[in-house]
């Protein structure tokens, strides 16, 4: 009955769609004289991808890095000034869900966080909420990715290694982002502009809390620190005495090892296993 309980109030949460949740916003310049910079770092010093000029609507989430904002303009991600930035539209109609029931859940200590997925024909949706025992939302979270493709563009996984427990969101247009798994609120974010982590991603987790994270047409597993550092990334570009130089495709399993990881590819019709070692080499590989 309680779990029953927690689904239906999870499920009026959605529907009410509530105003913690980080909604996706549309923001027009303002306050300039001709234009803002679109930088790839929330640093004033970054490099500029765009100048975005007065009354441009941008299309983000409106919540700031510090002193900026990180948007899309133009089909291009980056970060403006929150002070040049006005908001027009919260988004709020993009979460309205229809009461069904999660699409998946992140287990936890105590309570899971259970997890709501979306697809509409221009974009992907995800909802997150975890609720205490008596079924009272104690957070939730929402995103939403800037287009759709045969590759899934947001994923959230657990990483309860490190310090402290965190739930990881991850919305390839974004970055990846990890949220404190009992308040729900941001500790740090690793955007796209600074390493890319590819579609349908798939996810290990070391006992440090080090993440191995690799997806379709990205790369191979990066190594990320509990603390949001990039540590280093693989490559499965491997030099074979008969054939020359040669590339493994299509990852779908990262295995955490004592001292590396193994990843294992599609490969076409001969699936491979790889092996690296604790700073991204490959140090063997055999076909499965």
């Amino acid at each position: 009955m309680k779990r029953i309980l927690m689904l239906i109030l999870a499920a009026l949460m959605l529907f009410s769609c509530c105003a913690a949740a980080e909604m996706p916003a549309e923001m027009r310049v303002v306050n300039c004289q001709e234009w803002v910079s679109l930088r790839a770092e929330p640093d004033s010093a970054a490099q500029r991808f765009a100048e975005v000029p007065l009354g441009a609507t941008v299309r983000g989430f409106y919540r700031s890095n510090g002193d900026f904002t990180q948007c899309e303009y133009q089909g291009v991600v980056g970060y403006v000034l929150t002070q040049y930035l006005e908001l027009v539209s919260d988004g709020e109609s993009a979460y309205r869900m229809d009461g069904s029931e999660p699409s998946g859940e992140l287990q936890l200590s105590g309570t899971p966080v259970y997890v709501w997925k979306g697809l509409g024909d221009v974009s992907e949706t995800m909802y997150l909420a975890r609720f205490d025992e008596n079924g009272d939302l104690l957070w939730d979270y929402a995103t939403e990715s800037l287009g759709t493709t045969e590759l899934e563009s947001l994923d959230a996984f657990i990483n309860d290694r490190g310090a402290q427990p965190m739930v990881m969101v991850y919305n390839s247009y974004y970055g990846l982002t990890a949220l404190n798994a009992e308040t729900g609120e941001e500790i740090w974010s690793l955007p796209c502009t600074t390493v890319s982590l590819g579609g349908s991603i798939k996810t290990a987790v070391g006992e440090d809390g080090t993440m191995y994270i690799g997806g379709y047409y990205g790369p191979d597993p990066v190594a990320i620190s509990a603390d949001g550092r990039v540590l280093y990334q693989c490559s499965s570009l491997h030099e074979d005495a008969e054939y020359g130089e040669t590339t493994f495709f299509w990852m779908y399993e990262i295995e955490v090892l004592p001292e590396g990881i193994a990843v294992h590819y599609e490969n076409g019709a001969e699936p491979v296993k790889a092996v690296f070692d604790a700073t991204g080499v490959m140090v063997s590989w055999e076909a499965e």
